[in-house]
């Protein structure tokens, strides 16, 4: 029994100092040393019993570790009472973006491994956190909250609006901000999709009960994603041909997409030819290419990015760490800021009123 409740503990620590913050690490480190001083007290009362009791202890520690790892990465349920008093006159307007936590929190670093195993989950938390530690301060939301404050002062020139945030990846989430436009008493709610995500209808449809929704005449509207305006392109190109060097090679890190087609062909204006241009999101070969056509003097920019964190700061320039000693690399770590972003959230709004 002893020997059990010590495998018990340890699994659930060794799960814990995996996930938790460093600032915790020195209690979590005295725990486990206080665990193995009770043992070595009664170590007479954990002697195995069996040549089996090792297994049963090792599967212990496994199942303890396993409950801890999904108690911590479990997702929150919102209890909503859908009981509403809605206005007609009331509007909503939610800017949804992608956000990721400032500092490191083991819950919400869930973000960055949605499809990963519980069981996993824990080790690559520790990676995040190895990331945080390098980062310090995440400050991927800045620009995204200087562009939804932007778009914000330009619609309740117009009207009322109640204006929400959303976050994909960071609270409040899409479900919270639905929610909250309800319970102020919206009966018109418009999404403008500041992302890449083309499912966010899947996403809200799977978190918010449609049926009610619908017997509510509730209206829910999602515009097209911002990157879908010519607008939004022009303000990348703008933000690459504003650089005081001159590129050899352009990689678009992204889909085959319209939006990185349009930023290409519109570069062709300003002096680049087609083999200059990329559009991949494989780095090793995009660099293999460049290689072969004597290009020395590469800039990045990464489109699946709407604005530095993680993946732009520490993940992506990784990548590209092991070619920087024959070729000079530059990077836009992401779409950044621009007024013509503001233009284009703008009108994606305006497209879906008409």
């Amino acid at each position: 029994m002893v020997l059990s409740l010590f495998f018990s503990v340890i699994g659930v620590l060794f799960c814990l100092i995996l996930c938790a913050p460093y600032p915790y690490y020195p209690l979590l480190i005295a725990l486990i040393l206080a665990a193995i001083l009770l043992l070595f007290i009664f170590k007479e009362k954990a002697k195995p019993q069996s040549k089996y009791w090792y297994i049963f202890n090792i599967i212990i520690f496994f199942v303890s570790y396993y409950i801890c790892s999904f108690i911590i990465f479990k997702p929150i349920k919102n209890n909503f009472s859908y009981d509403m008093s809605l206005d007609k006159n009331k509007k909503a307007v939610i800017f949804y973006c992608e956000g990721e936590m400032e500092k490191y929190t083991p819950y919400y670093s869930n973000y960055f491994m949605k499809d990963s195993a519980c069981y996993v989950k824990p080790f690559k938390a520790l990676q995040i956190k190895k990331y945080y530690k390098k980062i310090g301060v995440n400050k991927k939301n800045e620009d995204l909250l200087h562009v939804a404050s932007l778009v914000k002062d330009s619609l309740l020139r117009n009207y009322p609006y109640y204006f929400y945030i959303a976050f994909d990846g960071y609270i409040p989430n899409i479900k919270d901000s639905i929610f909250q436009a309800l319970s102020d008493g919206c009966k018109s709610i418009t999404i403008i999709n500041y992302s890449q995500n083309n499912n966010l209808n899947k996403i809200i449809e799977n978190d918010i009960n449609m049926k009610i929704i619908e017997k509510s005449q509730i209206k829910i509207a999602i515009t097209k994603p911002v990157t879908s305006e010519e607008t939004f392109c022009n303000g990348i190109v703008n933000r690459i041909i504003s650089l005081s060097a001159k590129y050899d090679g352009l990689l678009l890190i992204g889909e085959n997409d319209n939006c990185n087609i349009l930023i290409k062909e519109l570069l062709f204006q300003y002096g680049y030819n087609d083999n200059q241009i990329l559009i991949s999101k494989d780095v090793d070969s995009s660099m293999e290419y460049f290689t072969n056509i004597n290009c020395k003097n590469i800039l990045y920019v990464d489109m699946m990015q709407s604005s530095s964190g993680i993946e732009s700061e520490i993940i992506m320039p990784e990548k590209f760490l092991k070619y920087t000693d024959r070729l000079k690399i530059s990077g836009l770590k992401s779409w950044g800021f621009s007024n013509e972003y503001v233009n284009a959230a703008i009108k994606v709004f305006v497209d879906a009123q008409n």
